[in-house]
């Protein structure tokens, strides 16, 4: 079995689709449809397995000041609110060719796992008791996250092996 490698030229246009992609889903002049909505999700197909491409994705409608000496200042209230911003992280499977994925929204507090080979519907997953500020247990709530889409990987890899 041989490996594709893209010429440079190939990777510059795949990581332009990719950007392109992803920018649909957050360009406000793009309108996909009231009550539409969803996470970009990008899947790398190979022979030796499909490999879904994990990101973190920030998007701040509110202009984000700089103070002398480098220190970004973003006001805490509005992270809490998600107003004036949003974000949103991708975690893939530790492994290729398996058919699960997790997207986690801090703001919210919750996540979600999706095995569509297991599942018709995505399994939410809460990160954080609703009574916590998010900012303050980020890593706390990855961990809670990383742990259901481990859960969720080892069933994928149960179910595919031959009975």
């Amino acid at each position: 079995m041989s490996r594709f490698t893209p010429a440079p030229d190939d990777k510059t246009s795949a990581h332009n689709f990719r950007l392109a992609f992803i920018n649909a889903f957050t360009n406000r002049r793009v309108h996909l449809g009231t009550g539409v909505g969803g996470f970009p999700i990008a899947l790398q197909a190979a022979p030796e397995g499909h490999l879904y491409k994990g990101h973190t994705l920030n998007e701040s409608w509110k202009p984000v000041g700089f103070t002398p000496g480098g220190t970004t200042y973003e006001d805490e209230k509005d992270l809490l609110t998600g107003e004036w911003s949003f974000r949103h992280d991708i975690l893939v499977p530790r492994r290729t060719g398996l058919a699960v994925i997790g997207a986690e929204v801090p703001q919210g507090k919750i996540g979600f796992v999706y095995a569509p080979l297991l599942e018709r519907d995505p399994t939410p997953v809460t990160l954080l008791a609703s009574d916590k500020t998010w900012t303050q247990y980020q890593n706390e709530m990855h961990a809670v996250m990383r742990a259901a889409m481990d859960a969720k990987t080892a069933a994928a890899e149960e179910a595919l092996e031959p009975k």
